[in-house]
């Protein structure tokens, strides 16, 4: 066919494109309902939480969803795990729907990222040298507070029957205070919190850090988090300024856990 149009590839994908037609594209292709829940969970913060039960040869697939202000249900039934994980999922994706929450391929590329963090850039012109390192507690607010909510389901985090939840130590490696907060919100089906990430710069080197931690930059970052918690409000601390994003986020985390503990939320054992 090449050969007989004369190497006209454009003749060539003219003849083709009939025969190949409708050509599937990452935006039309449709995805197994579990794997679309996933990826719409995870571009909006919210963590799923799935339990299968067999009897009688059937399998029970039980997922849950807490949103900030319900926990939707959905199961699913069916010999095979993966088609009940499926059906429970196209109940969820159903319930999602009908509260606006649909499922966009856009939103999954552009949130990929874990720490979903918006910029902000200032210029600053005055000659600072050093940053004191602040206390844990930082600045906070709290809207709605309530241990029931407008629902009357109770807190998952601080009602009597679940306990706090505890922490026996934090990693303060790069990435550790993060882990630390993420896994939390899992344990406690809490939508995954947002960063807000401030950029200053000067004309005179910033100090951070003493000993051999000590650096010295002309950037630094400073992160606000929003925890929303279900059925009670939310929550949003600062962090210390930080010369680059990730331990800024870091910072942010670890006044959250702290702020968590001060608020009666969390017990943290290497704290006491």
């Amino acid at each position: 066919m090449l050969v007989d149009t004369k190497f006209d590839l454009d003749e060539v994908w003219r003849i083709f494109k009939p025969l190949l037609s409708p050509i599937a594209t990452p935006e039309s292709l449709e995805l197994p309902p579990l794997r679309e829940l996933i990826e719409l969970c995870d571009s909006h913060g919210y963590f799923i939480k799935e339990r299968c039960t067999i009897k009688n040869d059937i399998v029970h697939a039980h997922l849950r969803l807490q949103l900030n202000d319900v926990l939707l249900v959905g199961d699913g039934y069916d010999r095979n795990r993966k088609t009940a994980k499926g059906k429970a999922a196209s109940h969820l994706l159903k319930e999602l729907e009908n509260r606006g929450i649909r499922y966009s391929r856009g939103d999954s590329k552009r949130k990929q990222d874990p720490d979903h963090v918006v910029d902000s850039s200032s210029l600053d012109l005055t000659n600072a040298h050093t940053c004191e390192p602040k206390n844990h507690k930082k600045q906070k607010k709290v809207e709605n507070e309530s241990p029931t909510g407008s629902s009357g389901v109770p807190s998952l985090v601080g009602s009597p029957k679940e306990g706090l939840p505890v922490i026996e130590s934090i990693n303060m490696k790069k990435g550790g205070p993060r882990t630390t907060l993420f896994e939390l919100c899992k344990k406690g089906e809490w939508t995954r919190p947002t960063f807000q990430t401030t950029e200053t710069k000067s004309r005179t080197p910033i100090i951070f850090g003493e000993g051999s931690e000590r650096r010295e930059s002309f950037i630094s970052f400073i992160s606000k988090i929003t925890l929303n918690i279900p059925f009670y409000g939310i929550i949003e601390c600062a962090g210390d300024p930080r010369p680059d994003k990730k331990s800024s986020f870091d910072s942010a985390a670890l006044a959250m856990l702290y702020e968590l503990k001060e608020l009666g939320r969390l017990i943290i054992v290497d704290a006491q």
